[in-house]
Formats: C-alpha cells, sequence, structure tokens
C-alpha cells in the first residue's frame, strides 16, 4: 500500500473528481457571505480555500485530520496551489484589461481551466481524506489551518449556515 503522506501531484493514480468534496464544496460556495468570507481570507491572508472547504466538509460530518497532516495536505498540493494562483491572476488580467468579443472568450477558457485545477485540487484532497480523517461528532469544532481561532470560529458559523441554506435549496428542489 503507498504511503499517502508521499503521494505526488503527478502520480499516475487519478482520483474521481466527481466526489462528496466536491459536491460539497458546489453546494456551500453558492452562499455568498461564504464565497465573500473565502475570497477574504485567499486574497488577504493567502489561505488555500479548497482547504478551508476541505476542512468545513470535515465539520459537517465531525471528522477532521491533525495538523500535521494538514501541512502534509498543502505540501502534496503546492505546485497545483502555484498552477492555480496563477490561472486566477490572469483571469483577473484578462477581466480587468481585456474586451470584446475575443477577450470574453480568453476570460471564459481562462475561468474553466481555473475551475479545472480547483476540482482537481479537491480530488486530491478526497483522496488523502479518505485515509486519514478521523471520526468524531457531527458539527465538531475544527480550527481552520492558518486562521486565528476568532477567525477561525467565524468560518465555521458561515459554513453551518451555507450548509442550512444548501439543504434547503436541495429541498425546495426536490
Amino acid at each position: 500500500m503507498s504511503n499517502r503522506l508521499t503521494k505526488s501531484p503527478n502520480d499516475p493514480v487519478k482520483p474521481a473528481l466527481d466526489n462528496p468534496l466536491w459536491r460539497y464544496s458546489l453546494a456551500v460556495y453558492g452562499y455568498s457571505p461564504l464565497q465573500q468570507a473565502l475570497l477574504d481570507l485567499q486574497d488577504n491572508q493567502g489561505a488555500q480555500v479548497n482547504v478551508l472547504l476541505a476542512q468545513g466538509w470535515l465539520q459537517q460530518q465531525g471528522r477532521n485530520i491533525s495538523p500535521q497532516q494538514w501541512q502534509a495536505v498543502g505540501q502534496l498540493l503546492a505546485p497545483w496551489f502555484s498552477l492555480t494562483h496563477s490561472l486566477r491572476s490572469q483571469r483577473r488580467a484578462i477581466k480587468a484589461n481585456a474586451s470584446g468579443a475575443m477577450g470574453a472568450r480568453l476570460y471564459t477558457a481562462v475561468k474553466a481551466l481555473e475551475l479545472a485545477a480547483e476540482q482537481r485540487q479537491q480530488a486530491l484532497i478526497y483522496d488523502y481524506l479518505q485515509t486519514w480523517a478521523q471520526g468524531g461528532a457531527a458539527g465538531a469544532e475544527v480550527v481552520f489551518s492558518g486562521l486565528t481561532p476568532t477567525q477561525s470560529e467565524a468560518l465555521q458559523g458561515i459554513f453551518r449556515q451555507a450548509w442550512k441554506a444548501a439543504q434547503k435549496d436541495k429541498a425546495q428542489n426536490n
């Protein structure tokens, strides 16, 4: 059995892109207070949105991994974080500077690449978490990586609200 701590982002084993973490993220990210909080943390503190979403997903399930394991996740995904950051910067530059139909097509293409890179990150995180996440009580408290306890507590509340909103939307659409 391979050691998940040493798994490379270039590993030939391809984790499933459509997984419960990805579906959770799509559901809760539509909640605008959560989206704004995550983007603020990303832009102002260098937080990794996919890691925060994974922590929120684990919190919702009452699961967690150790700070050292979160650090290993960060090391595993460092090349993907760099790629995604580069794509995000390019997308924002295109949005600010490009115009016309060609600019719109280029923006859409780069945005799709950025989203694909985000999805790949989440697939790798999900694969990793299947090996390491520990169980606990549903809604257990999680200290989000790289955040102060106050920020972490506030983000926990926003994640809970986002999950409730996502569940309400799901019920209304069924």
